[in-house]
């Protein structure tokens, strides 16, 4: 039997026996943890809570936002929309999100 690691996210450790009946199962349950992992950030100083991974794409996505007139900092550094998709959100991210308004 080989014992195999793997670190999932929150520190959490997860061990495979592969060559048991029951790697498979091992690997479902994993699969599914990894799915179903939340972390916390901060949207507009509202505390907002996102599956583990999620891009700033998904966080537009999810919460509507339009097309254009949206600007988005993490941490309070500006990301240009054409890097919403690459970048990964992380625990405790400061999110800020700024729509354009018309008017005077």
């Amino acid at each position: 039997m080989n014992l195999t690691q793997l670190v999932l996210p929150e520190g959490l450790l997860f061990i495979l026996l592969l060559g048991s009946g029951r790697t498979l199962l091992y690997l479902h349950i994993y699969l599914f943890l990894l799915k179903n992992v939340n972390m916390k950030v901060q949207v507009n100083n509202k505390e907002t809570e996102l599956q583990l991974q999620s891009s700033i794409q998904q966080l537009a996505l999810s919460m509507e936002l339009p097309a254009a007139g949206v600007a988005i900092a993490v941490n309070n550094k500006m990301v240009p929309r054409t890097e919403w998709n690459q970048f990964v959100l992380k625990e405790n991210d400061q999110i800020v999100i700024i729509k354009a308004a018309c008017g005077g």
